[in-house]
């Protein structure tokens, strides 16, 4: 049996890891999702009604009657974003992205990023974390924390995308992200609904 060459030797870890990589990012994974995510969110403009909306409206009733009318942004493709704020609380919001093209799928939760001090420096750090779920809508959907707070903004959790099909059968596609100092995920994901 020959050695293996000096360039097999160096490709093997490589691919092994490229590998690792793409199992844990179905559907494109964490990358993809940051892309679509960062795409849609560009694509929103400010709105007076959803009438330019293309999916059933999910709301969160309970939150228009304790905190009021969310802002609503659409975008031209037919997407829309409800964000509601406690007003007496800057850091308690849930925002509902509705949409009618599916968002990317995640075999893993993205990594959670935080800051600590590193060497006497703040500095950005990720870590992993596992799934969550909660029931919204009659469903199972799966969750994650997006990221820590700091002194600028509360933790942040996301659903990952899921469907859900209104009681007139249309149906969308549909995104929810609560920021929170309160720790009111995942309570508040199920305060949504038609």
């Amino acid at each position: 049996m020959s050695a293996p060459s000096v360039s097999r030797l160096l490709l093997a870890p490589a691919v092994a890891t490229l590998a690792l990589i793409l199992s844990s990012c179905g559907g494109g994974g964490a990358a993809a999702w940051d892309r679509e995510v960062g795409n849609r969110n560009m694509a929103l403009q400010p709105a007076s009604s959803l009438a330019a909306a293309s999916v059933p409206i999910l709301r969160a009733p309970g939150l228009d009657a304790k905190w009021g009318a969310p802002q609503m942004d659409v975008a031209a493709d037919g997407s829309y974003r409800l964000s509601y704020k406690d007003p007496s609380r800057p850091f308690e919001r849930l925002v509902i992205y509705g949409s009618p093209k599916p968002m990317p799928v995640l075999t893993d939760p993205p990594l959670v990023s935080y800051e600590d001090l590193v060497n006497d420096e703040l500095t950005g750090l990720t870590r992993p974390q596992a799934w969550e779920t909660t029931v919204i809508l009659g469903r199972s959907v799966r969750w994650f924390k997006e990221a820590d707070g700091g002194g600028a903004d509360g933790d942040y959790w996301s659903t990952e995308g899921f469907s859900a099909t209104a009681a007139d059968g249309r149906s969308g596609n549909y995104r929810l992200v609560i920021e929170s100092i309160t720790k009111a995920a995942p309570a508040r994901f199920r305060e949504v609904g038609w």
